[in-house]
């Protein structure tokens, strides 16, 4: 009733709740940071005509925990490409043949 949470569901029956605001903190606020947030949410929305603030509210961190995944999981693709590569490169061509890849194989590694 108070729009905190979203409740989706499935034809698989899975349900699943979701915060309807992903950054808002699930534990009880101390007054002060009730004040603080709310005191931050009316300038946003005092000066939301402004381009920099605009700018700012459009932009989404990710947690550090899957940004950090996220370039471990880079790192990992460009290293085995570049594997590859200098194995073609360095190779007989019946020894390392070229053989394309699907992306969702890819993404499983």
């Amino acid at each position: 009733m108070d729009s905190k949470y979203v409740v989706t569901g499935s034809e698989d029956t899975n349900i699943r709740v979701w915060k309807s605001n992903a950054s808002e903190s699930l534990k009880p606020l101390l007054p002060r940071e009730k004040e603080s947030l709310a005191y931050a949410n009316k300038l946003k929305k005092k000066f939301k005509h402004n381009t920099e603030i605009k700018r700012i509210l459009r932009h989404r961190h990710l947690p550090k925990n899957l940004l950090k995944r996220q370039k471990t999981r880079q790192a990992k693709k460009e290293s085995r490409h570049r594997k590859d590569e200098n194995m073609r490169a360095n190779n007989r061509v019946e020894d390392r043949p070229f053989v394309p890849q699907r992306r969702a194989d890819m993404d499983a590694r």
